[in-house]
C-alpha cells in the first residue's frame, strides 16, 4: 500500500471540491441559457385582457338582463411589452468558468494522487 502525504490528500480533496463546484457552475450556466431563451419568447408577446365596463347599470334587472349587459359591456384591451434587458444572459460565461474550475480540480486531483 502506498503512503500518501498530507499535501497529496489535501490536493485530492481540494481537486474533488473544485470538480464539483465547476460542474455545478457549468450546469447552472446551461439552465441560465434555457431561461434566457424562454424569457426572450415571453418578453416579445403581446398581452390582452378582457374586462367588464363598470358603468353598466344593473339595478332592478333580471338575471338574464344582467348577463346580457355583461356580455355586451365586455371590452378587450391589448398592449405590447416593452423590450427589457434579459436578466438571464451570461450562461455561456458560466459554462466556460465552470469547465475551467473543473479542469483545475482535475489537475489538482491528478497531482494529489502522485504525491
Amino acid at each position: 500500500m502506498e503512503d500518501y502525504t498530507v499535501s497529496g490528500i489535501a490536493l485530492v480533496i481540494v481537486g474533488v471540491l473544485l470538480i464539483v463546484i465547476g460542474g455545478g457552475t457549468a450546469f447552472a450556466g446551461m439552465n441560465k441559457m434555457d431561461a434566457e431563451e424562454d424569457w426572450e419568447k415571453s418578453n416579445t408577446e403581446s398581452h390582452c385582457y378582457t374586462y367588464v365596463n363598470s358603468d353598466i347599470d344593473v339595478e332592478n334587472d333580471s338575471e338574464e338582463e344582467i348577463e346580457q349587459k355583461m356580455r355586451e359591456g365586455r371590452e378587450r384591451e391589448c398592449f405590447e411589452l416593452q423590450p427589457q434587458e434579459n436578466p438571464y444572459s451570461g450562461g455561456e460565461q458560466d459554462i466556460t468558468i465552470g469547465i475551467g474550475i473543473a479542469i483545475i480540480g482535475g489537475v489538482s486531483t491528478y497531482f494529489g494522487n502522485k504525491r
